[in-house]
Formats: C-alpha cells, structure tokens, sequence
C-alpha cells in the first residue's frame, strides 16, 4: 500500500449517505467501490458553505483522512476544522467530541465495506460471487489500512464501540449482509443458519489473516522463511484455495449428513 495510492483514494468527491430503509441500493450506490474520504482541504469560504448533512459528512471524511495520515491521536478538533476551512465550534454543532467522530469513523468504513460486498452479490454462481466478496475485502484493507485496522483489528469489537444511532445503523448493515450471504451461499454451504455461519466464520478467519498479512507488511520478498515475490498473485491464489476448500467440505458434510 503506498502513501500516493491512499490519497488518491481519498479525493474521489464529495458523497452522502443517510441510512434510509433502501439501506443496501444506497450504500452500493454511493460507497460501493469507492473510497472513503472526499474532496480538498480547506474548500470553504463563508458563501460557500455546504449544507448541515454535507458538512457532517466532510467532517467524517476528514477525520478519516487524519487518521490514515497521522493516526487517531492526530484527529484533533482543530485539525479537522483547519482542513476544512472552518472554525472547531462549527463542529460542536454536528458532533459532541471526538469520541462522537470516531463511531462515525467507524460507521463509516463500514458502510464502504458492506458497500462493495453487496455490489458484488448481483453475480449470479455463488462460488463467484464469493470470489469477489473475498477479492474485494482484502482490496478494502490494501486501500485503506488504518480504517481496516480499526475495523477489524482493534481491541474493542464494534459492537462495543459504537452506541445509539450509529449501532442501530451498524445492525442494519450486518442484517443486510447476514440476508443475502444466507440467500446466496445457503444451498452450498449449508441450509441452516448454524451450518452457513460455520463455514463463513471459517471464510473470514483465512480472509483476516491474509490481509492482515498484507497491510503489516509481513508477506515481502525478503522473508527469512516465507518469501512471496508477488503478493497480488498470492493473494489471489489464498483467496481461491480458501473459497474452493470451504465449498469442498460443505458439500463433503451435506453428503454425509
């Protein structure tokens, strides 16, 4: 992951979204394959002045591009108001603190996650499309590891960090994705809720595990006892070892049961 690739990912333009009940066609829509932050520092003058939902949101963007930069300590109330052009109060009026920013952070990468898993999903052969949710997963972690690793690594789980609007919102996501893996994946990897999350919790751990490889810089040529000369192709290679294995031992166990 290079510093240059990572800012590109950030400037892709100014985007909203706002957990409606069409939850999945608008984060597909508006995050999907996307990056997560947004737009150039400092673009505002006193007439130009967006609306209170794009400020909110430019306020999430910046902060996670703070954050990816100089890590959490450096999202800082006048950090964020100087990228922005804006005075700190103005922020008080969207957010109570900094610890408010972060669960959105947080609401927000996975808001881009869910939204590239459920784009993928309109590919019809479920071992595809679990290709491609897997593929586009570690693509998320290479793209943006800081938040990947907020996400996914950190030692508080979500459920715990984030509290009030934003976990009813988290809910709605894992709901969104708990309906369709089940809809999807269920006549292969098991009929039942128990089976499917058997071989998913299987499928997530390998998938984990090689992005984290991957963001902490631990698969590289020069490995004293595992070299990988090409990650991208190792990466692949994992990911298609790991869904074939899965699907392998899921039609194993249904044939025996």
């Amino acid at each position: 992951m290079d510093t240059e690739h990572c800012s590109s990912t950030f400037a892709v333009g100014a985007q909203r979204l706002v957990m409606q009940p069409d939850v999945e066609s608008r984060c597909v829509r508006q995050y999907g394959e996307s990056g997560v932050g947004s737009g150039e520092a400092g673009w505002y003058s006193p007439r130009s002045m967006p609306d209170r939902d794009e400020l909110r949101d430019r306020i999430v963007s910046v902060s996670v591009e703070l954050a990816s930069e100089l890590g959490e300590e450096g999202v800082t109330m006048r950090g964020i108001a100087r990228r922005l052009g804006i005075s700190a109060t103005a922020i008080y009026q969207h957010f109570e603190g900094k610890a408010a920013i972060m669960q959105a952070v947080r609401l927000r990468g996975m808001q881009v996650v869910v939204g590239d898993i459920l784009a993928a999903f309109t590919i019809d052969e479920p071992r595809d499309c679990l290709l491609e949710v897997s593929r586009r997963y570690v693509a998320f972690a290479r793209r943006s590891p800081w938040l990947y690793a907020v996400l996914m690594q950190s030692g508080e789980p979500l459920s715990r960090a984030i509290e009030g609007e934003p976990a009813t919102r988290l809910a709605q996501l894992r709901e969104q994705i708990r309906v369709r893996a089940m809809d999807k994946f269920g006549p292969v990897l098991g009929q039942s809720t128990e089976q499917l999350t058997r071989f998913m919790a299987r499928w997530w751990c390998g998938l984990h595990g090689l992005a984290s490889l991957i963001i902490g810089g631990r698969l590289t040529a020069d490995h004293p006892m595992v070299p990988v000369v090409d990650v991208d192709r190792f990466a692949d290679e994992y990911i298609v070892a790991l869904v074939d294995g899965i699907e392998s031992d899921a039609a194993a166990s249904q044939t025996a049961s």
